[in-house]
């Protein structure tokens, strides 16, 4: 039980930092895209 706890909370890590990636390269594709709009 211990293992597999540890393992989740490894997964759950992994989760996070690739979450906190998607949204930095959403939010830098947002700011590329306001850039593109404005005249």
């Amino acid at each position: 039980m211990n293992r597999r706890q540890s393992r989740t909370r490894k997964q759950e890590d992994e989760f996070k930092q690739s979450a906190t990636r998607l949204k930095s390269s959403f939010r830098q594709i947002k700011k590329e895209d306001n850039l593109v709009k404005k005249p």
